[in-house]
């Protein structure tokens, strides 16, 4: 797999809305393909302030709700109001 990110790659990430950081962190930190660095759109982080807050009205830790969001691709909706199982 190369490794080298050529200056073309940079400014296609650009154009991506990638910045040189986030795509050397993809590729080298990562390993993600230059291909895939390149292409993956950055994620979207919004103010989770309001589903925690949702999340511990309903019983349900923060950790929980991140481990949710973040691993289990749930909304911050869903993350927030899904009960606990057993």
């Amino acid at each position: 797999m190369r490794r080298y990110i050529t200056p073309e790659d940079y400014e296609n990430a650009k154009k991506n809305g990638i910045n040189e950081t986030l795509l050397y962190g993809r590729v080298h930190y990562n390993g993600w393909s230059i291909d895939r660095a390149v292409k993956t759109p950055k994620r979207q982080y919004n103010n989770r302030k309001k589903w925690i807050e949702i999340a511990k009205r309903n019983g349900i830790k923060r950790e929980t709700f991140y481990t949710r969001v973040n691993e289990h691709n749930m909304s911050p909706e869903e993350a927030s109001t899904r009960k606990v199982g057993k």
